[in-house]
């Protein structure tokens, strides 16, 4: 009796322990195994970070040389440098009023490049400093940081610029006007190098697509640029600057608090985040729906009474129905881009009305 006592009890014990040293193992081994894996990709996407910031650093260096080289060319009296820094085609006897010619090229390609140094120097360096100053400590969240800051100042120097253009040109710059003063051949001198600007611009932007880490949107945002850049051009060479201008002043305001949105969630102020959020996503409806509809209407309804088709090369005149479809055909294509960010947004919000934190539009693709 008193050995099946002891017995028994030896058996039943022996059972459950090796059963639980058994699971216990597993449970160690999963929980090892994921945290490695998370480690593992932790530490790819650092690499990646830093990748990237030691290629913007030799971006940095390589415009800076070039455009050294051009303002010490500039200096020294050299007539290839010229071009580069001065505005050509001035109308002669006029204080301020130029016109195109293929020359352009090189101040808009000067341009380029100095937005090319401005954007990797803020971002291998400048932007990762203030970063860091903030609070943040990974390279990845630095990096991002840096790049929305400098879509930040751009946005904002763009929209104050052409707001400004917007205010000081009334006899161009209005759905009306924009019409009646075609073909604006020449052009006062702060449009034209703000029309070069825009197209420097978007044309760096469409480059650091591929240096910076792709998102999930990546071709969505290629096609995006391909079509602003098609609209820029197009409509610089066809004279149709005026209406240009004013595309670009009512979608410019919504970028300034996009990427001010982004900094406020990688710096971890949720609550101004989510204000700013709900700020942006205001903006975007008012200017890249209510407004860009409101143009596209008066494009395809209302300038045909205000102007008259003529085709007219040498002296500047554009207007045939074919053109006006072919930017309608963009301006309609950039429309429902727009309305792919949108339903983007909206998932946002309802994500956060259900209690889950706002996060990035634009989410990342490993």
């Amino acid at each position: 009796m008193k050995r099946s006592s002891i017995t028994k009890p030896t058996k039943i014990l022996e059972k459950p322990q090796n059963y639980n040293i058994s699971e216990t193992n597993d449970h160690l081994l999963e929980s090892k195994s994921f945290s490695t894996a998370k480690a593992s990709a932790t530490q790819n996407i650092d690499s990646l970070s830093n990748q990237q910031i030691q290629n913007e650093a030799y971006l940095s260096r390589v415009s800076s040389v070039f455009l050294l080289s051009i303002y010490i060319s500039f200096f020294a009296g050299s007539s290839f440098a010229r071009p580069f820094l001065i505005l050509q085609n001035k109308v002669e006897n006029s204080e301020h009023l130029y016109t195109k010619s293929s020359n352009d090229i090189y101040f808009f390609f000067l341009v380029f490049i100095k937005l090319m140094f401005f954007r990797s120097f803020l971002t291998s360096r400048l932007g990762r400093f203030l970063a860091t100053s903030l609070g943040i400590k990974t390279a990845k969240t630095s990096l991002r940081f840096s790049e929305q800051l400098y879509g930040m100042i751009m946005a904002t120097a763009s929209f104050s610029f052409g707001l400004y253009l917007y205010i000081k040109y009334p006899q161009y710059l209005r759905l009306e006007s924009a019409w009646t003063s075609y073909p604006i051949i020449q052009m006062p001198y702060l449009m034209k190098v703000y029309y070069l600007y825009q197209s420097a611009f978007w044309s760096s932007a469409l480059f650091y697509m591929f240096i910076e880490k792709k998102r999930s949107d990546f071709c969505e945002m290629i096609l995006h640029h391909i079509v602003t850049i098609s609209l820029l051009v197009g409509s610089y060479y066809y004279n149709y600057s005026a209406i240009g201008i004013i595309i670009h002043v009512t979608m410019d305001f919504v970028d300034i608090f996009l990427p001010f949105t982004k900094m406020l969630k990688y710096l971890n102020y949720q609550l101004a985040c989510n204000v700013s959020f709900v700020f942006m996503a205001i903006t975007w409806v008012v200017s890249r729906h209510i407004a860009l509809l409101r143009i596209i209407y008066n494009i395809a309804f209302e300038a045909s009474s205000l102007t008259s088709y003529r085709y007219d090369p040498e002296n500047g005149f554009y207007a045939t129905r074919s053109i006006q479809y072919i930017f309608l055909t963009f301006l309609v294509l950039l429309q429902i881009l727009c309305y792919f960010w949108l339903y983007s947004m909206i998932v946002i919000i309802v994500n956060a009305i259900n209690g889950k934190v706002i996060d990035d539009i634009r989410s990342e693709e490993d």
